[in-house]
């Protein structure tokens, strides 16, 4: 397994070059957590995804599945940052409420969030901003493993109550929203700016772009409740949601294709 000493010193390389960007770490950082996947469960293959930013500030930058179900997120700063400020920053709290087993982390300290809530942290080393070398470094790997275990070892989030329900599909919502409104200031997206240029004419003439983008998303969110609610048999995604809406809605379907 790779060492902590290794993935730090590997993270210090990068450093000292002087021109990293807040990039440069993450395949350092996915080797790291392909390690400690496997040492906290063996016997489980951990699918962990550098994902790609197609709307900058609106999706965590790893996704980590476990046998095709999504198990957890992980949101990356380069090393140094305040995860104070982070931490209350309008990004996290969306992320927070939108996604139940988070890590925020500068490779340097991980904090870990269940259900919004920090509930673990470990930090493995301190940056000299001079010298870019890492001091302080903490190797205890007990520490490190019950943290990792914490995160790998999570459950699938069980929802009991409708209340619990709401709140799950609110955060996704907010996610969705931030997202579209990003969306419409790209002014080549022609299909959204489309979309609402017909509210605008035929619904509501004064609609601004942040009620269309809350419309939108609370629409598209409970759409993909409602399709899921009647899928029965096989893989569920947006493509078998559409058919499914499409034989009921065909205007909830159209929306899915944004």
């Amino acid at each position: 397994m790779e060492t902590i000493n290794d993935f730090l010193n590997a993270i210090e390389r990068e450093l000292r070059t002087g021109d990293a960007t807040e990039h440069s770490y993450r395949h350092i950082l996915q080797q790291f957590l392909v390690a400690w996947s496997q040492n906290v469960s063996p016997a489980v293959t951990a699918n962990i995804t550098n994902e790609p930013r197609r709307i900058s500030g609106n999706a965590p930058d790893f996704l980590v599945r476990r046998e095709e179900v999504a198990l957890g997120w992980i949101e990356t700063k380069p090393p140094g940052t305040n995860l104070d400020a982070e931490e209350t920053s309008e990004q996290l709290e969306r992320y927070r409420k939108a996604f139940p087993n988070l890590i925020l982390t500068d490779y340097l300290e991980f904090r870990l969030y269940n259900a919004g809530e920090k509930r673990l942290s470990v930090r493995i080393a301190d940056m000299d901003n001079i010298t870019k070398c890492l001091i302080n470094r903490n190797t205890d790997e007990r520490e490190v493993s019950l943290f990792w275990t914490a995160f790998f070892g999570a459950e699938p989030i069980r929802i009991d109550k409708a209340s619990d329900l709401a709140r799950m599909l609110s955060g996704k919502a907010q996610l969705l929203k931030s997202t579209i409104a990003g969306l419409l200031q790209n002014t080549s997206n022609d299909e959204l700016q489309n979309r609402l240029a017909a509210f605008r004419e035929h619904l509501i003439a004064d609609l601004s772009e942040d009620n269309f983008a809350d419309m939108m998303a609370q629409t598209i969110t409970y759409s993909l409740f409602a399709a899921r609610c009647n899928h029965t048999h096989g893989k569920f995604n947006r493509t078998r949601a559409i058919e499914i809406l499409g034989e009921v809605h065909p205007l909830l379907s159209q929306l899915l294709w944004i």
